[in-house]
């Protein structure tokens, strides 16, 4: 939702659950024959030889593409994403490229990153991408483009974990909990640098006009607040059209008082730093 809301503003533009930097990040890995758990932050600038880029865009493109074919089987929603992919990932230019000068890795990042794009308004200054899994490996991608602005979206560790477990197979609590910690525990590697505003969720809910201007301000474009309605620009049947909190108070009726208590002991740090009345 709040990438939708975002992207409502003239000149900026989100992309929404790519996985761009996760799977570019994953390749990287296995060309420096590292493991995924290495963590040592990329050299973004560093020349790349041409059968190097070729590698690195040649698994980029084949995890992309082998995710969202398998998309749609599994998830309506996210299957969404296959038209996009399909119409404009292309490697060669970037390979034709390649032939006639050194790529870096972040030449890849930002040409791969604009094919997803594809066509926009002009006026579009300020470029975004949202995934779930960035959380995972936030430093890595502060690291690629570190004069970028970061926005943390919290939510109280209660709706946090009710989410995860309502996205998952079994329901299992231990499992919830388990995901958000390691979760919570990457994004604790950012949450001071300058670059980075933490947003918490329910201040979004409470006052769509302030931190709209807020958050505008912090990526560097024209401050304009948040409307209640717009315009979805990926996944309509997931984030719908209009901010509501009916989501929100329905996650915090998730679990009963003794689920409540497990959650509040286990999670007591994040709760300290950004929800202590709730403990």
């Amino acid at each position: 939702m709040l990438s939708n809301l975002l992207s409502q503003h003239p000149n900026v533009h989100v992309l929404i659950d790519s996985m761009l930097f996760q799977k570019t990040k994953r390749a990287y890995e296995m060309f420096e024959k590292r493991c995924f758990v290495d963590r040592r932050l990329p050299d973004v600038d560093a020349p790349l030889t041409y059968l190097q880029a070729k590698y690195v865009l040649s698994i980029v493109m084949f995890w992309l593409l082998e995710i969202q074919y398998d998309m749609p089987f599994r998830d309506d929603v996210y299957g969404s994403w296959l038209p996009t992919y399909q119409q404009r990932i292309d490697p060669y230019p970037l390979l034709k490229e390649a032939r006639t000068r050194a790529l870096t890795l972040r030449d890849i990042l930002d040409a791969v990153y604009f094919q997803l794009l594809g066509e926009i308004d002009p006026a579009v200054t300020c470029f975004g991408e949202k995934t779930p899994s960035n959380s995972l490996f936030c430093d890595w991608v502060a690291a690629a483009y570190p004069e970028a602005r970061i926005i943390l979206n919290m939510r109280s560790p209660l709706k946090n974990i009710a989410s995860i477990r309502n996205r998952s197979v079994d329901r299992d609590l231990d499992a919830a909990i388990e995901l958000y910690l390691r979760f919570y525990a990457c994004l604790e590697r950012i949450m001071d640098l300058p670059q980075v505003r933490i947003l918490r969720h329910e201040e979004l809910l409470a006052d769509l006009e302030g931190t709209g201007k807020s958050l505008f301000a912090h990526v560097g474009v024209e401050p304009m607040g948040f409307r209640t309605e717009f315009k979805p620009i990926l996944r309509k049947d997931y984030v719908g059209t209009t901010v509501t909190s009916d989501r929100d108070r329905k996650l915090g009726e998730a679990f009963d008082d003794k689920e409540k208590d497990i959650i509040r002991r286990r999670c007591e740090k994040a709760f300290r730093r950004f929800y202590p009345k709730e403990l």
